[in-house]
C-alpha cells in the first residue's frame, strides 16, 4: 500500500499561510491555551459513581447497558440533538435498517474504509453474509437510489439517529467514549453542484461554531483536504478559517484517495472529537444518487456530511466539562434528579411529599430521601449524586408552613428560598431544553444498581 503523503500548514485569520511539517509541535502550541483545570478522574469513574452505565458481560466487549439515570441522560441528549437537526439545520428525519447485505460493489467501496471494523453476521441462510452498519450513510443512500429528485428543491437535508457498530481493536476502546456500538446523529445535505455544496459546507461550519460558543466550550478546528482541492479552492479554505477566527491547522494530502474533497474536525476540551463535516463529490456517482433538471438532465449530487457526534460522546464531554468546575455538576437540564427533598424524620414526610408533588407538576425531576440514615449521611449522598438543589424539611418548616425553605445549591452553598423561587429558577435555567420524567418519588422504593 502506498504511504499517504501530506504536508501541514497553518492558516491565520488574516489569510496568511505558513508551511510547517512538525504537526505535533503545532498541536501543542494551539491547544495548550485551551486547557483548564487538569483532572485525573476519568469519565468511566464518574459514570460508575453516578450509576449511569454498566458493563454487559453477556455481550461483546465495548457494549454497555444504560441504567435508568444514564438512559435518561442519553434520551435527553438525543432529543436535544434531533431538535438541533430539525430546527437549526432544517433537516428531515429518516429511519433505515441496521443490517445490510454484504455483496454489491457500491456497499463494498463505501465501507472499505471500515473493513477491519465491520461486524459481519450470518443471515437466515448460512451462505448469506450481512454487515451491521458502521454509520448512517449506507441506509440513506440506498433509500434515495430509487427516488427522482428535482434540482429546484435542493439542497435537500436529512438526518438520522442511527445505532451504529464498529468492531474496534480492544486496545482502542475507552468506555462509552470509544465503544463498539453507539448512537450517531448525522445530517446529509444533497446539493446540486460543487458551488451549492461549498455554500452548504460553509454554513454548516458556521452553525457548528455557534453551537460550541453557546455551550461555552473551547474548541480547535482541523481541516483536511487534498492538494488539488487546496490549490483550486484556497480562497474558500481561508474563508473557513476566518469563520473560526483562530489560527487553524490544515493537512494537505498529496495522494489522498478518500471520497471527500475537504473535511474538518472540531475537537473540544483538548481531546474530544465532536463535530465533523465532509464535502463529498464521489458518493453521488458511486450510489447512483442524482437530481433532474427542468430539461430532464440528470446530475450526480454533491453531498455534505455533517456529524453532530455520537450521543455517548456528548455524555463524556458534558462529564468532562463538569469535572473542570470547582464543584462538579452536570448542566441542570441533564441532572437526573434536579431537587432532592430530605425530611428530618417521618413526621415531616407528608409535608415533604406535598412539596414534591407540586414540583413534579412543574416538570422538574424531584425525589424524597425517606431512608433511615442520618441527615448528614443523606445530604452527603445527595452531594455524591451531584444533586443541584437539596431541600431539608424540619419541624420549623412543617409547623409554620414556612414560605422560605432551607436550600443547598450545588457549588453555591446554603440559602433560604421559597419553593416558587426555586421552581422559577430551575425553569429559567432549563428553558427550551428537553425534559423527561424519572419516575419514583421515594428513595426507599427505588432500585439502586
Amino acid at each position: 500500500m502506498e504511504k499517504i503523503k501530506k504536508i501541514t500548514v497553518l492558516i491565520y485569520p488574516d489569510g496568511k499561510i505558513v508551511e510547517n511539517n512538525n504537526e505535533e509541535k503545532i498541536k501543542v502550541n494551539l491547544t495548550t491555551s485551551n486547557q483548564d483545570k487538569p483532572t485525573s478522574i476519568s469519565h468511566t469513574e464518574i459514570i460508575n459513581q453516578l450509576r449511569l452505565v454498566a458493563k454487559e458481560e453477556h455481550s461483546d466487549k465495548g457494549h454497555f447497558s444504560f441504567l435508568p439515570k444514564g438512559a435518561l441522560i442519553h434520551d435527553l441528549i438525543g432529543e436535544w440533538l434531533e431538535n438541533m437537526a430539525v430546527n437549526y439545520f432544517d433537516a428531515m428525519s429518516v429511519k433505515t435498517p441496521t443490517i445490510y447485505k454484504w455483496g454489491d460493489d457500491a456497499t463494498h467501496k463505501q465501507m472499505e474504509i471500515f473493513d477491519k471494523e465491520l461486524y459481519k453476521v450470518i443471515g437466515s441462510k448460512s451462505d448469506r453474509l450481512f454487515i451491521l452498519r458502521p454509520n448512517s450513510d449506507i441506509g440513506l443512500f440506498k433509500t434515495l437510489e430509487k427516488e427522482v429528485i428535482s434540482t429546484k428543491i435542493l439542497p435537500l437535508r436529512f438526518y438520522e439517529r442511527a445505532l451504529c457498530f464498529r468492531l474496534g481493536q480492544s486496545g482502542s476502546l475507552s468506555g462509552i467514549k470509544r465503544a463498539r456500538s453507539f448512537s450517531l446523529i448525522d445530517i446529509h445535505s444533497f446539493c446540486a453542484n460543487i458551488k451549492q455544496g461549498k455554500s452548504e459546507y460553509e454554513e454548516s461550519l458556521e452553525k457548528q461554531l455557534q453551537i460550541i460558543k453557546k455551550l461555552g466550550l473551547k474548541s480547535e478546528l482541523i481541516i483536511k483536504t487534498n492538494e488539488k482541492f487546496f490549490n483550486k479552492e484556497k480562497k474558500f479554505i481561508i474563508n473557513l478559517v476566518k469563520k473560526n477566527n483562530k489560527t487553524t491547522i490544515v493537512e494537505i494530502y498529496k495522494n489522498q484517495t478518500q471520497y471527500w474533497s475537504i473535511k474538518h474536525i472540531i475537537t473540544v476540551s483538548g481531546e474530544h472529537r465532536l463535530f465533523h463535516s465532509q464535502l463529498d463529490s464521489n458518493n453521488g456517482e458511486l450510489h447512483h444518487l442524482s437530481h433532474t433538471s427542468q430539461r430532464g438532465k440528470r446530475n450526480n449530487f454533491v453531498i455534505v456530511h455533517n456529524s453532530l457526534a455520537a450521543i455517548e460522546r456528548w455524555i463524556t464531554i458534558f462529564l468532562n466539562e463538569a469535572l473542570l468546575k470547582t464543584t462538579p455538576a452536570l448542566p441542570l437540564w441533564l441532572a437526573p434528579i434536579q431537587i432532592r427533598i430530605i425530611p428530618v424524620n417521618k413526621h415531616h414526610l407528608e409535608f415533604a411529599y406535598s412539596l414534591a408533588k407540586k414540583v413534579e407538576e412543574e416538570k422538574i425531576r424531584v425525589d424524597i430521601d425517606d431512608t433511615k440514615n442520618t441527615i448528614n449521611r443523606r445530604i452527603m449522598r445527595a452531594e455524591k449524586e451531584w444533586i443541584p438543589y437539596i431541600i431539608v424539611i424540619g419541624k420549623r418548616e412543617v409547623d409554620n408552613k414556612r414560605s422560605l425553605l432551607n436550600v443547598r445549591i450545588r457549588g453555591e452553598g446554603r440559602i433560604d428560598m421559597s419553593l416558587d423561587d426555586i421552581i422559577n429558577e430551575i425553569q429559567k435555567l432549563t428553558q427550551a431544553m428537553p425534559f423527561k420524567k424519572l419516575p419514583g418519588l421515594l428513595l426507599s422504593k427505588k432500585i439502586f444498581f
